[in-house]
């Protein structure tokens, strides 16, 4: 179906086969100062039969090859359908060779609302945050079955709105209780307020770690995952603008005299000066110095199977935990770590067929990087539950040891049942155009467009 703000309905036709080379997602931030971008996912279909040319009368899909078609990719893995991304075609560009043709499509994700209905304008009354980002995403003309949203902690400001930006007013909004704004792994816009990382089970236990020390150490593998100690991210004088009051200003003297004035204003709803001189200080406090960092992480779930669940089941405001040793030795650091953003970045063979996938998680950071001695863990249990099977622990390991590195529902790493036998999850890429509809009999990825 194409952009359509009253369809509930599509019919997704598998264009799985045609899927050539390299297939690239992304959605998130780069960070916690930062606001999400619009997701976007990049691949290249076969086209020899002309079938997706727009206006090929001969296509089965004809008329409709068009853009603002819906698209997502999925991964059926361990007797689950797993959702990878979701959005909207943009174009259908043809390459033509001398016998072969193919077309690069370039699509985005549900965020690309917010330009097909650019303004917000109305008398709010005094409301939480939830209640003000639902009104901006009626005048976005978003489904509420796309929608995911907190209730928020803070009553914003009741004013009148005239012709207003939706995503900036949308962004403000959050801003006002140190929210996120972001596409999930459905395509659904996602809000999560400020007692969201304390409060919801997946932002408080780990679910995975990551680390550097092999089989026995009970982490997974990472590929990439070098630190960083930045004082360009350094904010040492925060000022938080609200309607009708006075700016609240937070410095902190010693971050200045150290690394220079790095300023930073922040535009709210924020009813009172109180909220907002709390808001400052609160990202004061998280911001006026440096501290080490991993801001991105990739796996590679080819190579062990239980990174498939790290790969396939983690979502931003996720908690995991990085672990690292110095390579010129010296105490193992563990920093948890909040997920940002995630990107898939999948080699396709023919048929469908993957032939390398590379997932990398884009990380803000919870607290500082400690000695791993230093952090306490409560104990949990290592049942496996929602994926449908448990699998053995490594000899000699105990659920006590495991308990601070997996959360309830994550089996045990386990390197011993990874073989090279093992099936990678099958992917399906979608486009909702009337023709066969993928079913969950397969077992690897796949795309549909509808």
């Amino acid at each position: 179906t194409r952009y359509n703000p009253t369809s509930t309905t599509d019919t997704w036709t598998d264009v799985t086969t045609r899927v050539r080379g390299a297939l690239e997602t992304s959605r998130g931030k780069e960070g916690e100062a930062e606001h999400a971008e619009t997701g976007s996912m990049i691949l290249t279909l076969t086209n020899d039969d002309r079938a997706l040319e727009p206006e090929y009368a001969a296509s089965p899909y004809y008329p409709g090859v068009a853009s603002n078609r819906k698209i997502q990719i999925r991964a059926f893995h361990d007797g689950v359908w797993k959702p990878l991304w979701r959005g909207y075609v943009e174009q259908w560009p043809q390459t033509w060779g001398l016998r072969r043709s193919a077309v690069t499509l370039s699509c985005v994700g549900n965020f690309i609302r917010f330009s097909h209905a650019e303004e917000v304008s109305g008398d709010f009354p005094t409301e939480l945050t939830g209640a003000r980002v639902d009104r901006v995403l009626d005048a976005a003309a978003v489904p509420s079955t796309e929608r995911l949203l907190d209730e928020g902690k803070l009553a914003l400001v009741a004013h009148r709105v005239e012709r207003s930006g939706t995503r900036g007013y949308a962004d403000q909004a959050v801003d006002s209780e140190f929210g996120i704004l972001f596409e999930d792994a459905y395509g659904r816009i996602a809000f999560h307020d400020r007692d969201h990382r304390v409060t919801d089970e997946r932002s408080v236990v780990p679910r995975f770690v990551l680390g550097d020390g092999g089989p026995s150490s009970g982490e997974l593998p990472l590929v990439f995952a070098d630190p960083t100690y930045d004082p360009d991210r350094v904010v040492n004088d925060v000022r938080v603008e609200w309607p009708g009051g006075v700016t609240q200003v937070a410095v902190d003297g010693a971050s200045v005299r150290s690394y220079g004035q790095k300023s930073i204003t922040v535009q709210t709803l924020l009813g009172s000066e109180l909220s907002a001189a709390r808001l400052a200080k609160t990202i004061l406090d998280l911001a006026h110095e440096p501290r080490w960092r991993f801001p991105q992480v990739s796996i590679r779930p080819t190579r062990l199977e239980e990174l498939w669940f790290v790969a396939l089941d983690s979502e931003i405001s996720d908690r995991h935990v990085i672990r690292r040793r110095p390579p010129g030795g010296g105490a193992l650091l563990q920093m948890p770590v909040f997920v940002e953003a995630v990107r898939h970045s999948i080699e396709m063979g023919s048929e469908g067929h993957i032939t390398d996938w590379l997932t990398t998680f884009a990380y803000s950071t919870v607290g500082r990087a400690l000695p791993v001695a230093l952090i306490p863990f409560t104990t949990v249990s290592v049942a496996f539950g929602t994926m449908g099977r448990t699998l053995p622990p490594t000899a000699g390991a105990t659920a006590s040891r495991l308990a601070p590195f997996i959360k309830t529902s994550r089996p045990k790493p386990n390197a011993a049942v990874a073989t090279a036998s093992r099936p990678a999850p099958l992917v399906l890429v979608g486009i909702p155009i009337p023709v066969r509809v993928a079913t969950a009999a397969r077992v690897a990825p796949v795309v549909t467009i509808s």
